[in-house]
């Protein structure tokens, strides 16, 4: 069973968040997920994200267009049940 714990907080000046609960016990095993809100109210821009997603993925050229060419190969291959992609 998973237990979800949504808490809103602020980024500390090092850039770090603490969460505190009492149903987090020593030891357990976590998945965080954060979910960040823009100051400005928008959302980031593309390239940016794209940038954040590479640096995230350690992605370099030849492995980033490797992974778009896998990518275009999935999107034309057919479903497994026979419907169409999209």
């Amino acid at each position: 069973m998973v237990l979800a714990i949504r808490q809103i907080a602020t980024v500390s000046a090092e850039g770090s968040v603490n969460v505190r609960s009492p149903e987090l016990a020593p030891g357990s095993r976590v998945e965080i997920i954060i979910l960040l809100e823009k100051s400005d109210g928008g959302a980031m821009p593309q390239l940016a994200a794209f940038d954040l997603l590479q640096k995230t993925m350690n992605l370099d050229e030849a492995t980033a267009e490797k992974w778009i060419a896998d990518a275009h190969v999935e999107r034309e291959s057919p479903r497994r049940d026979g419907a169409p992609r999209y």
